[in-house]
């Protein structure tokens, strides 16, 4: 199943990790589903962090296209 059926398939308020590795690290995020084509990003690396996202954009995100600093945290 390819990452857009798996975001299509979250329920409303349902909330998945989001795990990155490079083979020494790890980091996990947490993506929430608010609606049908948005979605929220949650980290707490730096306290409690959170980034709205469409579809699209949540694709690349989690797809690695779409780096953490580039996503504007609230």
């Amino acid at each position: 199943m390819n990452t857009k059926e798996q975001l299509n398939k979250m329920k409303i308020g349902e909330i998945k990790d989001v795990i990155f590795s490079n083979g020494i690290l790890r980091s996990t995020k947490e993506i929430e589903k608010i609606d049908g084509n948005k979605y929220l990003v949650h980290s707490f690396s730096s306290g409690w962090e959170i980034a709205t996202l469409s579809q699209k954009e949540a694709i690349k995100f989690i797809e690695g296209e779409i780096c953490l600093t580039e996503l504007n945290w609230k």
